[in-house]
């Protein structure tokens, strides 16, 4: 009898050992159809961290070379008016009274023709007309410094003492 259970035994065994081989084929776990599925997932996700990568290089190059065309030409821009008024101011064709400015027109006109040959691009890139730019020169006459102190000594009350 124990010889039977023995004999029994050892054919379940060999039985489960010949059969592991066709079981471990017939389970295995293969992730190709879920590889195919996240594929487009992957590759837009990819896309994606490359894009944002690229931008972000972009943006560290434009602030370490400081490049910034608007405010390059803006600076020109403002330059060149502060230019003109002071040269209006020194050329004597700015009078001021207390805190009314006038300014002869023809050499207002000219120092406003004067930007479309010494700052064409900023002139181009912001789309100013003459118009404009006299205007312009206009608002800074203020902020010359012997308009500023003229105004303030025309305007500023003297007490007697």
């Amino acid at each position: 009898m124990t010889s039977t259970r023995l004999a029994a035994a050892a054919l379940a065994v060999g039985c489960i050992l010949a059969a592991a081989p066709a079981l471990a084929a017939d389970n295995a776990i293969t992730f190709s159809g879920i590889v195919e599925y996240l594929k487009p997932f992957v590759e837009t996700l990819v896309g994606g961290i490359i894009t944002a990568i690229v931008g972000w290089v972009l943006y560290v190059v434009k602030q370490k070379l400081n490049i910034s065309i608007d405010d390059s030409m803006r600076d020109a821009f403002l330059t060149w008016a502060k230019g003109q008024a002071s040269s209006l101011v020194a050329d004597g064709a700015v009078k001021v009274s207390g805190l009314q400015v006038t300014v002869q027109s023809a050499a207002l006109a000219a120092a406003a023709n004067t930007m479309f040959k010494l700052v064409p691009d900023a002139a181009r890139h912001f789309g100013i007309t003459p118009e404009l730019a006299a205007q312009k020169i206009v608002d800074m006459i203020p902020q010359v410094p012997t308009v500023a102190a003229v105004a303030a000594a025309q305007t500023t009350p003297t007490t007697k003492t």
